[in-house]
């Protein structure tokens, strides 16, 4: 069903740049203002220039950040410090990171073009919704440059471990780049253009569907670029660059991303503390540290039911944090998830707990609508729970609401029942880096 495809990835020629760490950056939907600054101090060739570039006074139309990436990349092209490779290939990268928690993870995926098919097709399956704004950016930026400079991320089903027996083979060999980013990180690119190697990844996710993990956005983008295209580009624009890694990836996590609350007009603990009696049990927890045992005891009782399709109801427990306390919320078995979540939606996203969070707390409780989720008014989201808990107990917040981080075989589920999550379900760790592989459609 997937078709994936090698091609002529554009390379930073490192005998031109010597410190690759340097040239690289984080995805820019995730760069700070300060974090752009500092890029693009970083290095001259830094692929933030090109990538995010920064609007200037007396931009309009014709001459913007757009044009002036595009002369960038077509100055650097011409002095050689970006190069197509000469033959088509995939590539297999490794990123080893710090986890929370401390612990020390590897990345693996593989680098490929895919042919883009309309997620009617069900070939192509996303997961979430997407927003105008960042479309249109990165539609401006396509047109511009013609070139793809940070890759889509798909998951796929390798049940058997097929495919990470393939991916730790080619990982034996020698790497055509090997550095470290800034943040520590350590990256690895190996170059695979055998025919017969490409083949033996390729061709069993042509029998199968892949899942946007991230870069949704830029998917559909593409989608948009490969009907305007000009004639020079409009086959190449047929394509995009992803990047390919199993469900099964153990170098792969999903962290929560959780609620606060801020500026609600007529907030009240006790009233929501009473509010939320009528379908959770609350019981206050001595400390974040007790709160977070508790939630992480219920996540992981509810995942090993669900890798071992045990029947009955998997637990839900949410966590509150208020300026007087630390709150468990265990939903009620009374409170049946396919009912208490009213919209006409997929089983799989009722069981959500960001589903039950949204229709049980947020809605029902504090009044709130989809549409002013939507538009984030009142609402903020943090990754984590200790800076959650902070932004509480200094008065930033109201309330926040800590939730166990989203499976990836509830991802599955939703996406394969064609259904999409609520915003902000799913924060991937690691974030690939942008600049290692560069898809030019010229």
């Amino acid at each position: 069903m997937a078709k994936l495809s090698p091609f002529k990835a554009l390379r930073y020629d490192l005998s031109k740049v010597k410190d690759f760490g340097k040239v690289v950056a984080p995805p820019y939907d995730i760069i700070a203002p300060k974090e752009q600054d500092f890029y693009y101090n970083l290095h001259p060739h830094n692929v933030i220039r090109l990538d995010f570039g920064k609007s200037q006074a007396g931009d309009d139309a014709q001459k913007n950040k757009y044009s002036r990436a595009a002369k960038q990349l077509q100055l650097w092209r011409g002095q050689g410090v970006l190069k197509n490779d000469a033959k088509p290939a995939i590539y297999v990268a490794s990123q080893t990171y710090t986890a929370p928690g401390g612990a020390k993870k590897t990345f693996m995926g593989v680098y490929s073009q895919l042919g883009l098919e309309d997620y009617k097709k069900g070939v192509v399956r996303p997961h979430e919704k997407t927003l105008s704004k960042p479309k249109a950016d990165r539609l401006e930026l396509t047109k511009a440059t013609h070139t793809n400079f940070s890759p889509i991320f798909f998951l796929y089903d390798d049940a058997k471990g097929r495919s990470l027996k393939w991916i730790a083979a080619q990982m034996k060999k020698k790497p055509a780049a090997d550095f470290r980013t800034p943040d520590g990180e350590r990256h690895k690119v190996w170059v695979v253009d055998s025919p017969a190697a490409i083949k033996a990844f390729t061709a069993p996710l042509a029998k199968a569907p892949v899942y946007i993990a991230d870069g949704h956005h830029r998917y559909e983008t593409m989608l948009r670029f490969s009907k305007e295209a000009p004639k020079a580009v409009r086959a190449a624009a047929a394509h995009t660059l992803a990047c390919f890694t199993p469900f099964q990836n153990p170098g792969l996590i999903i962290l929560p991303t959780h609620r606060l609350i801020v500026d609600r007009k007529g907030f009240s603990g006790a009233k929501l503390l009473l509010g939320l009696g009528v379908d959770f049990v609350v019981a206050k927890q001595p400390s974040l540290d007790a709160l977070l045992a508790v939630m992480g005891k219920a996540g992981a009782l509810a995942a090993k039911m669900a890798l071992k399709k045990a029947r009955g109801a998997e637990p839900h427990v949410f966590g509150l944090v208020l300026p007087e306390g630390y709150y468990s919320l265990t939903l009620k078995a009374s409170s049946d998830p396919q009912k208490v979540v009213k919209e006409k939606r997929s089983k799989a996203y009722k069981g959500l707990d960001v589903s039950l969070l949204q229709a049980l707390a947020l809605e029902k409780v504090l009044g709130m609508t989809p549409e002013s989720i939507a538009a984030q008014q009142d609402l903020t989201f943090e990754k984590g729970a200790e800076k959650a808990a902070k932004a509480v107990l200094s008065g930033q917040a109201q309330c926040a609401f800590l939730l166990n981080p989203t499976r990836m075989d509830q991802l599955k589920a939703v996406s394969d029942a064609k259904d999409v999550m609520p915003q902000k379900s799913t924060y991937f760790q690691p974030k690939l880096i942008t600049g290692a592989i560069l898809r030019s459609m010229d």
